[in-house]
């Protein structure tokens, strides 16, 4: 019978049982290390909340030893549950915290209760519009795999994130972010389904020791002069920030929703620009990025970067202007790149 040691996790307090099935569960390991899980997200448009319950997750070890359950509960409900929209940039939402394990190679499964039923707020769920208080509630459920390796399975009504890239738990802390791309996963209903669903391949899982951060401003001259350049005036002006992979010309940037075409480079990940307390300045912020050399471009029409309208989709304003260009990401660190001439 196999053998699985598992945790329990609570979110506002988080606390250790340990326990094994057919076995003492002592974790005779002679060097472990501190695991620390937590989901963040990059951002979407035109919702008011994301919101999706964990049920629990799984440490499978890569070679020998027995997976590792980590069972969430929060205020005596056995999920936790986290509104992405609340934990963007580099906010983390924790599910796991300092949780000692052995050191080793892993992969992980998460687990994610389905959203059935519409206006119910107690599974997973979006809100459209600009309220939560006066949105729709649509159900929204993951499109992920049918069953977690390694004989743990699956979970009733819920999808499965599994992350088979293998990564290391080393002796000392490890934090880990599972980072959901909403702009780039995150689905309207299709044909006769009611719900909203989140691709699977739109969620990385990434060591924040390894990662880095941008963060910089938009001058309200830039906005204003790609709000007048929109020319439809059925385009409502939606700002963003677009990050691309290595060095790459402005005309070369194209939305998610594009497929690219040589040497078109699709996007890595976004951030909204949001004005900024005093009234005047927009900013944004991009979390967890792998070390590397990136390109910025920002847009006021990130709205139409979906499949229906993708051709109304255009990078405004490239990073040209900035120092540096292109940027480099290190770990531990955030950089500026501020967008403050017009082209």
């Amino acid at each position: 019978m196999m053998k699985i040691l598992k945790y329990t996790a609570v979110a506002t307090a988080l606390s250790i049982g340990l326990y094994g099935c057919g076995g003492d569960g002592d974790g005779s390991s002679s060097t472990t290390g501190q695991f620390s899980l937590g989901v963040s997200d990059a951002p979407i448009d035109d919702v008011a909340s994301v919101t999706l319950f964990y049920k629990r997750a799984v440490l499978l070890p890569v070679g020998s030893g027995e997976p590792i359950e980590f069972e969430f509960n929060q205020d005596e409900e056995d999920s936790i549950s986290v509104d992405l929209l609340n934990f963007q940039g580099s906010d983390v939402a924790p599910l796991v915290t300092d949780q000692e394990v052995p050191a080793g190679d892993y992969k992980l499964c998460l687990f994610v209760l389905d959203g059935t039923e519409e206006q119910n707020y107690d599974s997973s769920h979006v809100i459209v519009g600009d309220d939560v208080d006066t949105g729709n509630a649509f159900p929204l459920q993951v499109q992920g795999d049918g069953k977690c390796p390694q004989g743990v399975g699956e979970e009733p009504n819920a999808g499965v994130l599994y992350f088979n890239k293998t990564f290391s738990i080393n002796a000392g802390n490890n934090d880990f972010v599972a980072e959901f791309d909403l702009r780039r996963g995150l689905k309207e209903p299709v044909g006769q389904n009611t719900h909203y669903t989140i691709q699977r391949t739109s969620i990385q899982l990434i060591n924040n020791l390894e990662a880095g951060h941008i963060k910089g401003t938009v001058s309200s001259d830039v906005v204003a002069a790609c709000d007048n350049a929109i020319t439809d005036g059925e385009v409502t002006a939606v700002n963003a920030v677009y990050v691309y992979s290595g060095e790459v010309d402005r005309s070369n940037m194209v939305g998610f929703a594009a497929a690219p075409t040589d040497p078109q480079v699709a996007p890595t990940t976004s951030a909204n620009v949001n004005l900024a307390e005093d009234g005047v300045t927009y900013e944004y912020e991009i979390g967890f990025l792998g070390e590397g050399t990136y390109s910025l471009g920002y847009t006021c029409t990130a709205g139409e970067d979906t499949e229906g309208s993708i051709d109304g989709f255009s990078i405004y304003q490239g990073d040209d202007i900035s120092d540096p260009n292109p940027v480099e990401v290190v770990p531990n660190n955030t950089i500026t790149v501020d967008f403050n001439e017009q082209v």
